[in-house]
């Protein structure tokens, strides 16, 4: 069964994410570069499926992009505004039960 077309919307999330992670690794030694291989251990999944993400083949979900951003160090905001929102609401009952504790 043929995986669905992403849509436009989701194509562009992941070609930002893409970008973000090659502009992190602008200018940085080969050693130093955040390669798929990392991120794929990071997420402890392999670099092919690290490769469907960023080359537009599955959507982005909120765990994915969080931990890339904290990888590259930039908001997930900065890349989806759709999955910031969906990871701040996740996170909201959670500050409030800290804020009570």
């Amino acid at each position: 069964m043929k995986k669905r077309d992403l849509e436009d919307w989701e194509l562009a999330e992941c070609t930002a994410l893409k970008n973000a992670v090659d502009a992190y690794n602008a200018g940085k030694p080969r050693a130093e570069r955040l390669s798929q291989g990392k991120i794929a251990d990071a997420l402890g999944m392999n670099q092919g499926s690290v490769s469907s993400y960023l080359n537009g083949v599955n959507a982005l979900n909120a765990r994915v992009a969080g931990v890339i951003a904290g990888l590259i160090k930039v908001p997930v905001e900065s890349f989806s505004p759709r999955l910031a929102k969906e990871i701040s609401e996740m996170a909201a009952p959670i500050a409030v039960e800290n804020q009570r504790g």
